[in-house]
């Protein structure tokens, strides 16, 4: 859901379900105790079943600010949830996992008619496991990021410089949840856009 507001405000919120599920077989070794042969250990394998599923929420308002400015908020919610069974085997762990990460992004951004723009953005990420062993205690960190650039050839063109990751913050997120890599360390970047 999208809504535009007189006041230059626009609002959205949406949601996102998604769902895997596959069946594979896992190497394994099978130990006979009471066999004869030279060799008790035979290589094997062991069915598995996997169940994924992962439910999102997504908020977003931006606001303009005269003609040249804008800032807005993002905010993000995924729970995340896997499952594996290994049916048939006699002795084998049911594994149930889940992930809760939360995503702030505040951004301001500055566009001149002349196609000169800069960008800066404040993404807090916080995240909390439950069912890992070793336990995985997930993270909470900020990381900022800040671009300018200049649009061209009647804006088919950009070319942009940034800085991502300003503080140098290193992060430890679980993959359960489905989220965007990230800078792992203080990163100059640029980039060259053309579309025809």
């Amino acid at each position: 859901m999208e809504q535009k507001f007189d006041t230059g405000t626009y609002l959205s919120v949406a949601g996102e379900f998604l769902e895997s599920s596959c069946d594979q077989l896992k190497g394994a070794f099978i130990y006979y105790g009471d066999s004869p042969a030279d060799y008790s250990t035979f290589p094997g394998g062991l069915k598995q079943s996997v169940d994924f599923h992962e439910q999102s929420l997504l908020a977003t308002a931006d606001q303009l600010l005269g003609k040249q400015w804008s800032v807005g908020t993002r905010y993000r919610l995924s729970f995340a949830d896997l499952d594996a069974k290994y049916p048939g085997a006699p002795v084998a762990p049911q594994q149930h996992w889940n992930s809760t990460l939360n995503e702030i992004d505040l951004h301001a951004n500055w566009n001149h008619p002349c196609g000169l723009f800069a960008m800066f953005g404040a993404n807090w990420y916080d995240q909390s496991n439950s069912g890992f062993s070793p336990a995985e205690p997930g993270d909470d960190f900020w990381q900022l990021n800040a671009f300018a650039g200049y649009r061209f050839w009647h804006r088919r063109a950009e070319l942009t410089v940034g800085l991502l990751n300003i503080t140098d913050q290193g992060y430890k997120l679980e993959p359960l949840n489905l989220y965007n890599e990230m800078a792992q360390s203080r990163t100059f970047m640029t980039r060259l856009r053309i579309n025809f």
